[in-house]
């Protein structure tokens, strides 16, 4: 009889190996066969910071946002930070120069984000902008926004 952990384990492994197989398997397009827009000039992620009570899910945050600053395809991060001093988000996060940092006093929602946008920089809108979830990454995929049209969109 097999232990209800090693069945576990395995049910795990049989879940990983069928993830990697599926991202070894996707279909990754050759870049240099494309023109990159002259329009795409930044790619800024905006994202919340905000102090979580249980530990490990503090953690799984602040490693996302590490990861984030991390990629050099990012080149900006608007970083908004709920209760939190500046001080104490360079320590977190050493993001002096990537991170423009934002301290706001309530949960981040898209009225606060496009406000920011429209009021701060609205003078460039040759930059992508991402709004995403404090506890997601980002890999090389993407780098193909870059290539993305978003001035010119077909019609129907």
């Amino acid at each position: 009889m097999v232990s209800p952990v090693k069945a576990v384990n395995k049910i795990h492994q049989s879940i990983s190996e069928l993830v990697k197989s599926g991202v070894e398997s996707s279909i990754h397009p050759n870049l240099s066969e494309f023109k990159k827009p002259e329009s795409n000039s930044k790619t800024i992620l905006i994202t919340q910071y905000h102090q979580s009570s249980n530990k490990s899910r503090d953690l799984e945050i602040i490693e996302s946002i590490k990861k984030n600053i991390n990629n050099n395809l990012i080149d900006e991060i608007f970083l908004f930070t709920e209760n939190i001093d500046d001080e104490n988000i360079k320590k977190i996060f050493g993001c002096v120069h990537k991170c423009k940092i934002i301290p706001i006093s309530l949960r981040l929602n898209y009225k606060i984000v496009f406000e920011y946008i429209l009021n701060n920089h609205n003078n460039n809108n040759n930059n992508i902008y991402l709004i995403s979830n404090s506890d997601c990454y980002f890999d090389e995929s993407i780098k193909t926004l870059k290539y993305i049209n978003f001035e010119k969109r077909p019609t129907s």
